[in-house]
């Protein structure tokens, strides 16, 4: 600290702020900083800081030992079946992401300011409720789930009867103003039709219950002092207080745990709930696991081998049999498995999970793993036929659902009893009780999908009185919201029914053990307001259709016994296709199965070419199907409706259309039709230009010669099975990525300060990514197939719940659309249609291409909302103006695209900032100064910082042609990418480093001063001069690689190999790439006279090799800068160093007998005594000759000045020819090296042993001359032992690796010689 503020006053004032009382502290820092303003200097910043982070560790582990002490005493005090002093979250034991969750709570998405009620709490009716509702309340707060503490505002609570005999805890979040301030996400929660990819015919389910759900999981802390509760009449005082009330004296107290009635509890605690459940599934190898699953299988409408017995998305085992799953719906858990073994096995597993993680397994209702389970979320799910069905019935059997014998009765009660309000008081029905009558019937739909179409006329009763309806109950001006449907419709799914849900399920209970039932329970809320307004009339006039709804729902429920709904059809039966038109005078209609292709065509009578072309087609279609039913081919059938009436597709699934009442009564045929023959029916809209494509459109004028009717495959004309983006190879993914990334080339998904929320990529799913999204930590873009749009909607709820901090892109087209567009749209922040003519979805696609973006969700301290995007006028507008841009092209000065045939323009236009490398990127870049930088100045770590890393402002301009990394893949590869493909990915990844380094090969600089130049000259000149055409079009109009980008990524691939002294190979080596290249292709071509290249200053020729051009010359140069030229020196070896290398020679030479093992030691030693003596580099020291030494060898000797004389035959750098060169060394130097005895030793055993009289002295065993890496790794392994022997001469930090044969001994002989004051002339020498 002294460091940074010499010349300060340093004062630390801790003091606790006393704003709502919150004791948390600030410190600051008092005094003065010449020049500074306060709270802006270094010093004040970073002592503030410290003491900042200093403070909040040791709150974080104050709070963590104070909740663990609270975990253990729970844990602790547990008995068997139940936990008896509560339960709390093992925080340490949840996933780093969610554990300060699990701890302190999810913070809250608030939205105002909180409220401050103290409004006294209210005793219960009767003294015998009171008396039950202290009970039950004083063992919430004896498990302290209602805590002592600071209490700023209260909420109130009271009591229901249930039963005769008992009441139900109702507490209210509402009254006290405090759900007001609070947003709850919206969610989506599993329902029966999901569970049904899991089963199979003799399957078994199991189910399991979470005790205390909500009051399980800890309220944030933030809330927790507006969550007050009111213990006056509640708490006991003086000698009658049990021992764990004694310390509570304060009248007030507080919620510490999530609470029914709070509006974010379902949202938070679910949150929690299902990252225990993907922690339950583990790994999916694990081949002990009961969760495991081998593959995923895609058994699509559309797909060659699709079976109708079989779920449409499956995850398979390797041994055949569908993978154990678990469904979370709130606090039920539904546990399926193919036996009861591996049923029971998985259910044990999720158990044992929530129990390790602190949730309460409730285990005395679990459930046997049965095939004839009972209900679940208000539905009886079927794997083996009933014994209601008949024999041949049982044996086509597969999956159905159902209702109990009670609930069956209780829906054919409601409806009767409708039907009787209608007669008597059409113009004055109970409102409160039609209420209740939907909300049960509402529950009913979950299991019947034929009812809820049905329940439009009671929802529109309803809320018929409100002032903006018109006299059927319509909106006079539906609200465009994404909460609706398209129609206006009020949306009453499980979202809105989250917070009822224990109330449901107490009811459904009673039900069954035939105890009066409490319809209140049912009642769901209009999405027009939070409450019902308090000018609600008590009765309301029926609308026109409910007659006909009631009707129709009497028609359904006929039979004593409950309606069974298949799920499957048979596995022997075959799937129907069906497709109709009406058009001009004539109607016509094609059908294929296992048969081929039948048809039906026709002209009107004369009064039904009055009818509009969309009643004729719909009627024509259902015309068929009644025919079809009748003729027994329905039977235990699916039948697919394809039609270009979307009014037919809308009719069929809400059941009414409000402008013809003669549509709405063939949809009502339809259904009939359904249930009387236990068919499945999927009514599906395609584009009137599919209808036209397939041919069918043409039956209706007579025409039998084209599409289906001219034998082609049918399916080639419906694509159910195929994502958007395989239908336009790869086109889709392409577009969505181009605006993926800001100005900056960063995701914009960048939202707040959390961790967890920092810039991601976009992952591609894939069907097998769908169930392992929580190994997936990146934002999700999902184009899946239309018909698997029911399980991605499934998976997308409880991920998007899990991971809110996610992004979410869908691609889909526009069919099937009653499996997800509803569903989806609820999430979507924006969502807009391409309409089929674009460049990435041309017109060939027909039907429009849905795109839906749902934003992260993350929490900004002291935000208060929105929260989310959706609902705002900006994203309203955002939608429409897509919708326009995309509807319309031509209006906007845009081409059509007709087809996949023509290119597709480049959508990636250079953008500075954008234009930056893949985080994926694995190109090393050197941070070091480098040798450029030092010859041209100083650079700053903060240019640095963005050198090499994306491109500047100017780069395309300067001299170097410039193509987005599509357009390059193309010249290189000759096709589109595709996505899916991982060697496409990384071959942009290689484009975009091989571009931005031949970018980077001018100087910042350079590139700045250019670029400024340029702005300022066009700027002056425009306005003045009448002058056009200044630069060529830019770009590359050929397919054709004109820089050498393919040489470029080949030469940036090879440069990952493994360097010898670093992790990749040096920039001197990488170069050779090209340079063979260079070679090779002036051998295959024989040169050219496309341009001249200089290989250096004597020489000049002509070539057209692209790895010679000047784009290319660019990029080695650019890679250079980024590489650098990392120089690895050797370590210096001294004279004492060789001598305990020589001893340890010695002493093994000693010891070996004569031959090869003696002769490698030889010259081991003869090695480092001439390269050291004769200050040679290692490559040097091989070129010793025998004959050269045989020659001089006497004389040498025999000289006044006895040395010994080193003749070297050889080419030396710089050098044309051979030469001899003649180096003089003593025979034992001052130091101490014997050299003379070490090269006699060798030269004994090459002559008078080998025979050898001529080469090199050095040498292999065919004679030729040796390289310093045969010997290399005999030096280290010697010098190891020597160093090990005599520590003391070796620095401490040196490496063995770092010596080498190549620099070691002359570095040393060099630092020898100067250390003996040898003239440096002579060393150089």
């Amino acid at each position: 600290m002294s460091k940074i503020c010499v010349s300060q006053k340093r004062v630390l004032i801790q003091r606790k702020r006393k704003r709502d009382k919150e004791p948390t502290c600030e410190f600051h820092w008092v005094g003065w900083t010449q020049g500074t303003e306060r709270g802006t200097s270094k010093g004040e910043l970073e002592y503030q800081k410290f003491w900042e982070r200093r403070y909040h560790y040791s709150t974080e582990v104050t709070r963590s030992l104070e909740v663990g002490r609270d975990c253990i005493y729970r844990t602790s005090n547990a008995l068997w079946w139940d936990w008896s002093a509560g339960s709390a979250l093992l925080f340490w034991k949840w996933p780093s992401s969610h554990m300060k969750w699990a701890r302190d709570g999810q913070p809250h998405l608030v939205i105002g300011e909180f409220p401050r009620f103290t409004r006294a709490q209210r005793a219960a009716d009767t003294p015998d409720m009171m008396k039950m509702m202290r009970k039950k309340v004083n063992k919430v707060r004896e498990r302290n789930y209602i805590e002592a503490g600071e209490v700023r505002s209260l909420t109130h609570m009271f009591a229901v009867p249930k039963g005769e005999s008992d009441i139900r805890m109702v507490y209210n979040g509402t009254s006290s103003g405090l759900n007001a301030v609070i947003f709850a996400p919206h969610f989506g929660l599993p329902t029966t039709q999901n569970t049904l990819r899991a089963l199979l015919r003799g399957y078994f389910q199991a189910d399991l219950d979470l005790a205390e759900m909500f009051l399980c999981f800890p309220l944030g802390m933030e809330l927790r002092p507006y969550a007050g509760v009111d213990v006056k009449l509640i708490w006991s005082k003086g000698e009658g207080a049990a021992e764990w009330e004694r310390g509570r004296t304060r009248p007030w107290e507080r919620w510490a745990r999530n609470f029914m009635g709070l509006r974010d509890s379902p949202y938070r605690s679910l949150q929690l709930m299902l990252m225990a459940k993907y922690l339950s599934y583990g790994e999916r190898s694990d081949p002990n696991n009961p969760f495991r699953w081998e593959r995923m299988v895609l058994n699509l409408p559309g797909s060659e081998y699709y079976d109708p017995s079989l779920p449409w998305v499956m995850k398979v085992r390797s041994d055949g049999h569908l993978a154990c799953e678990v469904f979370v719906y709130v606090d039920d858990g539904r546990i399926t498995g193919w036996c009861k073994l591996e049923c029971w096995r998985a259910a044990r597993r999720f158990s044992s999970t929530l129990s390790s993680l602190g949730l309460q397994d409730a285990y005395r209702k679990r459930t046997e793993a049965l095939r004839e389970q009972g209900s679940w979320i208000g539905g009886v799910t079927l794997t083996v036929p009933p014994r209601i069905l008949t024999e041949e019935e049982g044996n086509s059997f597969q999956v159905a659902v159902t209702v109990t014998q009670i609930k069956w009765d209780k829906i054919k009660g409601l409806v009767a009893e409708l039907k009787g309000m209608l007669s008597s008081q059409p113009n004055e029905l109970n409102r409160e009780r039609l209420e209740q009558i939907r909300g049960f019937l509402n529950y009913a739909a979950r299991t019947y999908r034929w009812l809820n179409p049905y329940l439009k006329g009671l929802h529109l009763t309803i809320d018929g009185w409100r002032p903006d309806r018109d006299q059927e109950g319509y909106r006079i001006r539906p609200r465009k919201n994404l909460g609706e449907d398209e129609d206006g419709q009020l949306d009453y799914d499980e979202g809105n029914l989250r917070v009822n849900e224990s109330k449901i399920r107490q009811a459904e209970k009673d039900l069954e053990a035939g105890r009066e039932v409490d319809l209140n329970a049912y009642r769901t809320r209009s999405r027009e307001g939070e409450a019902e307004s308090t000018d609600a009339p008590e009765t309301v006039k029926a609308v026109p259709r409910l007659k006909g709804d009631v009707d129709t729902l009497l028609e359904f429920v006929e039979g004593d016994s409950p309606a069974i709904q298949k799920c499957r059809v048979s596995s022997v039966a075959v799937a129907l296709y069906l497709m109709g038109d009406a058009s001009g005078v004539g109607f016509g209609s094609a059908l294929w199965d296992d048969k081929g292709v039948q048809y039906e065509a026709g002209n009107w009578k004369k009064h039904w070419e009055e009818e509009s072309s969309n009643f004729r087609e719909a009627s024509n279609l259902t015309a068929r199907i009644e025919n079809l039913g009748n003729s027994g081919e329905l039977q235990d059938k699916e039948l697919f409706v394809f039609t270009d009436n979307s009014s037919y597709e809308g009719t069929f699934y809400k059941g009414h259309s409000k402008t013809s009442p003669k549509l709405t009564e063939l949809i009502r045929r339809l259904r009939v039709l359904e249930r009387k023959y236990e068919c499945l029916i999927h009514v599906i809209h395609i584009a009137g230009t599919r209808m036209k494509f397939s041919g069918v459109d043409g039956l209706s004028r007579g025409d039998f010669l084209e599409g289906i009717m001219s034998g082609s495959n049918p399916w080639d004309f419906i694509p159910l099975d195929t994502n958007a983006n395989k239908r336009t190879e790869g086109r889709v993914e392409t577009w969505i990525r181009s605006w993926w990334y800001d100005e900056r080339g960063t995701p914009w998904t960048q939202v707040g300060n959390d961790p967890r929320h920092k810039p991601l990529e976009l992952v591609a799913l894939s069907p097998t990514d769908w169930f392992t999204l929580r190994d997936i930590k990146d934002h999700r873009l999902w184009m899946p197939p239309p018909s698997a749009m029911e399980t991605v909607v499934e998976v997308f709820n409880e991920d998007r719940i899990v991971n809110p901090h996610l992004a979410h892109v869908f691609a889909i087209p526009r069919l099937m659309t009653h499996l997800w567009r509803k569903q989806l749209f609820k999430d979507a922040d924006l969502r807009f249609y391409v309409k089929a003519g674009a460049p990435f979805w041309p017109s060939s696609m027909h039907e429009p291409l849905t795109i839906i973006v749902v934003l992260p969700l993350a929490h900004v301290e002291n935000y208060r909302g929105p929260w989310v995007v959706k609902h705002t006028p900006q994203a309203g507008d955002f939608g429409q103006r897509m919708d326009a841009e995309f509807g319309r092209p031509r209006e906007h000065g845009r081409r059509e695209f007709f087809d996949l045939e023509e290119p597709m323009p480049s959508i990636a236009a250079y953008c500075a900032g954008c234009y930056r490398r893949y985080e994926e990127d694995p190109f090393p870049v050197q941070r070091g100064m480098e040798e450029e930088e030092e010859e041209n100045g100083f650079v700053t770590e903060e240019v640095k910082e963005t050198r090499f890393m994306c491109a500047r402002n100017g780069d395309h301009l300067m001299s170097l042609p410039f193509e987005c990394d599509l357009c390059h893949f193309r010249n290189v590869s000759k096709r589109d990418v595709d996505w899916d493909s991982a060697k496409d990915k990384y071959t942009l990844i290689c484009i975009r480093a091989a571009s931005l380094d031949a970018m980077w090969s001018r100087e910042t600089g350079t590139l700045v001063g250019n670029f400024k130049r340029m702005k300022l000259d066009l700027k002056k000149a425009l306005p003045a001069l009448s002058i056009g055409g200044l630069f060529p079009p830019m770009g590359n109009p050929e397919l054709l690689d004109r820089v050498g980008m393919r040489m470029a990524i080949i030469t940036l691939h090879s440069s990952l190999r493994p360097g010898k002294y670093a992790d990749t190979l040096q920039w001197d080596t990488m170069r050779q790439t090209p340079t063979w290249y260079a070679h090779a292709h002036e051998a295959f071509t024989g040169g050219g006279d496309v341009s001249i290249f200089s290989a250096d200053n004597k020489k000049m020729y002509e070539t057209e090799c692209v790895t010679r051009s000047r784009w290319f010359t660019a990029f080695l140069l650019g890679a250079k800068k980024r590489m650098g030229v990392t120089r690895k020196q050797n370590e210096a070896l001294s004279s004492k160093q060789l001598l305990a290398l020589l001893e340890v020679i010695e002493e093994d030479w000693r010891k070996t007998p004569e031959g090869s093992a003696r002769k490698r030691l030889e010259e081991v030693a003869v090695f480092v005594c001439i390269g050291f003596s004769a200050s040679l580099r290692g490559e040097e020291v091989t070129l010793t000759s025998i004959r050269g030494m045989l020659e001089h060898w006497e004389a040498s000797t025999n000289h006044h000045v006895p040395h010994l004389m080193i003749t070297l035959r050889g080419k030396f750098k710089g050098e044309q020819n051979l030469r001899w060169h003649m180096q003089p060394i003593a025979e034992v130097t001052k130091s101490g090296i014997p050299n003379r005895r070490w090269v006699s030793r060798l030269l004994h055993t090459r002559v008078e042993i080998k025979g050898a009289s001529d080469g090199p002295l050095f040498a292999k065993a065919d004679g030729t001359r040796a390289s310093l890496d045969m010997y290399d790794g005999d030096f280290r392994a010697l010098l190891g032992r020597a160093r090990a022997i005599s520590p003391k001469l070796f620095p401490v930090k040196a490496r063995i690796e770092d010596y080498s044969l190549r620099r070691s001994l002359r570095r040393g002989s060099t630092t020898e010689a100067t250390n003996n004051n040898v003239p440096a002339t002579t060393i150089d020498m």
